[in-house]
């Protein structure tokens, strides 16, 4: 199990959350979570073991207990756009796009008006009803990044579905 690989090889927080990234990213929920929860104890001013586990929670719908974690984030980290825009997600998906939409306007002054932060507002106006207002910030991320061809798949499914809009956010420089 990863629990004895990291013990033989000694326990730090870079090993555990190690871990927990991988395991997040091979659908390993439940070990994803108890590592990213080991990495956060063992090191409480990780931002990005508090990222981490707001993701896995926003990934899981469990977005009351996403933004303690992605709200943790951003205050070790007040400068990470990405922290903000998984903030951001998990608020748009709980309801609160104001708050979300505002969030993505930080994010934007801090980091820059990158694809995903558009494809996140997407995300955000998407949820909340506004399809013409997701397709358009689709519009502009693949502007921003044309050869992206997830962006322009998503793009091409909000046309076709037209009011029907529902997208699904990725990591960032994730491959199609």
């Amino acid at each position: 199990s990863w629990r004895e690989a990291i013990d033989a090889g000694g326990v730090t927080p870079a090993r555990v959350l190690g871990v927990a990234q991988a395991s997040h990213a091979l659908g390993d929920t439940q070990s994803a979570e108890e590592a990213f929860l080991q990495a956060a104890e063992l090191d409480p001013d990780s931002a990005r073991a508090a990222l981490g586990l707001g993701q896995l929670y926003t990934d899981a719908g469990r977005f009351d207990e996403a933004r303690p974690w992605l709200t943790r984030a951003v205050a070790l980290e007040p400068a990470n756009p990405d922290s903000k825009r998984e903030l951001a997600i998990a608020l748009g998906r709980a309801g609160d796009a104001s708050a979300a939409l505002e969030l993505l306007k930080a994010a934007e002054l801090t980091g820059g008006a990158a694809p995903e932060l558009h494809s996140a507002r997407a995300v955000i106006l998407g949820a909340s009803g506004d399809a013409s207002g997701a397709r358009a910030s689709l519009r502009s991320a693949v502007e921003l990044d044309p050869v992206d061809a997830v962006l322009r798949l998503e793009l091409a499914t909000a046309h076709e579905l037209g009011g029907d809009l529902e997208l699904h956010q990725r990591e960032p420089g994730a491959s199609p």
